[in-house]
């Protein structure tokens, strides 16, 4: 049996050697900025182009893939202890804007290309914004974790523009009370 450790070692060559530029983000990499939670997937950027060949990468160390949308694909390990796979598609060129400030991290061992802080945050408030039923609670408060671990001061320009951008005025407005509210 693979432990998450093992297989995180054995993922981050295989996605290291394969050359597709797949840049994790989600739950998994929350650590490296301050956030502890637990996380029951490891989550890739991808554009969907590579998706075949990261699949024929995931097979070789065991992973199959369980579910395909047109926004993202799943992988699970034979080992119920390894870590599900998502991949999360986006297009060619907003990969490489991401690349730009992703940088290789270690996690579990193993060295991985991880988003920025900023691109982080992003993913997040793009998950309250389309997803707010299923993912809104968990993403809601792991942006309010990032901004408390990173001393980010919700009212600058820079953060602000962020939450406009990804999410809505309504999601930034709730930030601020819950920001306010935490101060108290």
């Amino acid at each position: 049996m693979d432990s998450t450790a093992e297989a995180c070692k054995r993922l981050a060559k295989a996605i290291a050697g394969s050359g597709i530029k797949a840049p994790m983000f989600g739950g998994f990499v929350l650590p490296l900025y301050g956030v502890e939670r637990m996380t029951l997937d490891m989550d890739f950027l991808l554009a969907e182009c590579d998706l075949p060949p990261f699949e024929k990468v995931l097979a070789t160390i065991g992973y199959e893939k369980v579910f395909r949308s047109a926004q993202y694909a799943k992988f699970r390990h034979p080992s119920p202890e390894v870590l599900d796979v998502d991949t999360v598609f986006a297009d060619p060129a907003t990969i490489e804007i991401i690349c730009q400030t992703a940088t290789m991290r270690q996690l579990a061992g193993a060295s991985f290309l991880c988003v920025s802080l900023d691109t982080l945050i992003g993913t997040k408030l793009h998950a309250v914004r389309h997803n707010e039923e299923r993912r809104g609670y968990k993403d809601f408060n792991d942006i309010l974790e990032l901004i408390a671990a990173n001393s980010i001061d919700p009212h600058a320009k820079h953060f602000q523009d962020m939450c406009l951008k990804y999410g809505t005025d309504e999601i930034y407005q709730r930030v601020l009370t819950e920001v306010a509210r935490d101060a108290q």
